[in-house]
């Protein structure tokens, strides 16, 4: 299907581009079938596929959005420079995020071997209530 780019972009009176009608809906088009897709891939695919399969979908979904939208396409550097910085930004957050997650049953299995290396005997004697030789003290 060939169209002419002309008619996808138009130009404002100030000078900066944005999509035409036309461009919205095609991409408003490819949204669905990208969603018809995604509850298929749902629906059908099981295990590491269907989330690989889901998470690219939502990827190209996310990036249609931005680009088209959210008029990133036609935007200036800085700004394209800036989405960017953010974009890595928040990769790093959910990296740290998904390392602390991940290594949090690490210690548990050092505190197990640590308490095998402890004699207890010593430590239950300690925890004997005393024994006032049947009379209360007050």
């Amino acid at each position: 299907m060939a169209t002419d780019s002309s008619k996808l972009v138009e130009t404002s009176t100030a000078g900066h581009s944005h999509p035409s009608a036309a461009m919205l809906y095609v991409t408003f088009g490819v949204l669905m079938v990208l969603l018809a897709a995604t509850v298929t891939a749902d629906h059908f695919l099981e295990g590491v596929t269907g989330t690989v399969t889901g998470l690219s979908i939502s990827v190209t979904k996310t990036a249609l959005i931005v680009l088209i939208f959210m008029n990133l396409r036609w935007s200036s550097a800085l700004i394209r420079l800036a989405s960017i910085a953010a974009v890595l930004w928040l990769s790093f957050a959910l990296m740290f995020v998904m390392g602390d997650y991940l290594t949090r049953g690490w210690n548990e299995s050092e505190d197990h071997f640590m308490q095998e290396a402890v004699d207890t005997s010593s430590f239950q004697e300690m925890q004997q209530p005393f024994d006032t030789g049947g009379t209360s003290v007050r």
